[in-house]
């Protein structure tokens, strides 16, 4: 326990020091391996040490969990709660498991500082992921955006997407902090999740929706109606697509303009009869339903539905970071990392000071195009397929991730 704790405090110090322990023993074995005889030499080998050692340190983990009960059962254990610490060792993320009223159950990840930021929060974000570290379950992170910046607060760990599930979820969370009064709630196209806010909160906005699940809903088509090789390897294909996908960039009174302009584009192209399903999708789905006659799709000047931070979190847990998925404990090492910078952040905005974090230099060219095409747009500077040809470069890499 002490090791590993101390492994968490001191990462980079820990590695450094292990690398020299183990060099300086294999020093001193070498030193001392001639003094036996042949027999006992050809017994004793390095590789026979490495194996034994890996399974000694394998026997000190806990069983590997199938289920959110066994999960509880092992940070509720006193020697294995070290796992769920945080990076200085003061709290513990683990914060509690209660059942819902389906009978499964739900893990609570959050800390007593992360949660009592909720007080200065009026905007929530929260999104729940539907592949997660193990195939089992799924992950809802909420979080609080105090002065534009955006501070991860609590995760949880559950089993099936339900309104009672996320009502018994959100009242938990009001029970860990009575003060949470949010005017805002950004739930990404989750009605369930945007019921369950409006029925603890009645006089929440929920705005239920943001430009990454539209891209994602698209790309899903692309995959179901077999356009995925073509989008690879066809740059006609991919162009179209692409530009299928900035349409809830525009403004709600244009959004069918712009895809009447996208298919006259296309339309004396080879790849038409390829894309027709495409569009067909996109109109029927998007453009000629519920949502659109609610005004739910576009998110033209809104910076709170186009801020999707937690989307691309969830997203590289189900690709780039493919260990996490295999196991839940590196997961929780990295709510650990979160909440570290979180409580960094929280520290100079609460002193009314903003966090400076360097931003790539690709994301700060997005961002500066598409708020400088939306005005030009709004002024009538430019006409809406000008709008998608200056913009739709802009999400291929979301595009091709999401594939």
């Amino acid at each position: 326990m002490l090791i590993y704790s101390e492994k968490k405090a001191h990462g980079k110090v820990y590695k450094q020091t292990i690398i020299i322990f183990f060099s300086f023993s294999y020093f001193l074995f070498f030193l001392s391996y001639h003094r036996f005889s042949i027999a006992v030499q050809a017994r004793v080998t390095l590789t026979r040490m490495t194996v034994e050692m890996k399974l000694a340190r394998l026997s000190l983990c806990p069983f590997t969990p199938t289920s959110l009960e066994d999960l509880a059962r092992i940070f509720g254990d006193h020697f294995y709660r070290v796992m769920s610490l945080s990076i200085d060792g003061q709290e513990n993320l683990f914060c509690n498991y209660f059942q819902l009223p389906d009978g499964s159950g739900c893990i609570v990840f959050a800390s007593i500082r992360m949660t009592a930021f909720l007080s200065h929060a009026s905007q929530i974000y929260c999104d729940s992921s539907q592949t997660t570290p193990t195939p089992h379950f799924l992950v809802l992170s909420i979080s609080a955006v105090h002065n534009g910046f955006i501070v991860p607060v609590l995760h949880c760990l559950f089993l099936q997407k339900s309104f009672l599930g996320y009502k018994s979820i959100i009242n938990h969370l009001k029970r860990l902090n009575p003060r949470l009064s949010p005017e805002t709630v950004v739930t990404g196209f989750d009605d369930d999740l945007a019921a369950a806010w409006v029925a603890l909160f009645p006089t929440v906005t929920c705005l239920n929706r943001t430009s990454f699940h539209f891209i994602k809903s698209i790309m899903e088509a692309v995959k179901d109606l077999g356009l995925s090789s073509s989008f690879r390897n066809n740059a006609e294909v991919t162009s179209a697509v692409q530009a299928c996908c900035i349409i809830n960039m525009c403004p709600h009174e244009i959004m069918r303009e712009a895809l009447t302009c996208i298919v006259n584009k296309t339309s004396q192209l080879n790849v038409f009869n390829q894309l027709r399903p495409l569009y067909d999708y996109i109109w029927s789905f998007w453009l000629n339903g519920v949502r659109f006659a609610n005004k739910e799709v576009s998110v033209c000047s809104n910076v709170e539905c186009t801020m999707n931070t937690f989307e691309i979190l969830h997203h590289m847990m189900r690709t780039e970071k493919v260990s996490i998925r295999g196991n839940i404990f590196l997961f929780i090492g990295g709510l650990a990392s979160i909440e570290d910078t979180a409580v960094q952040d929280i520290q100079l905005l609460l002193r009314a000071q903003r966090p400076c974090r360097e931003r790539k230099a690709r994301s700060l060219a997005t961002s500066n195009c598409v708020s400088d095409c939306t005005t030009d747009l709004s002024t009538g500077k430019i006409h809406v397929s000008e709008f998608i040809d200056k913009l739709s470069p802009c999400v291929q890499s979301l595009c091709r991730a999401l594939l």
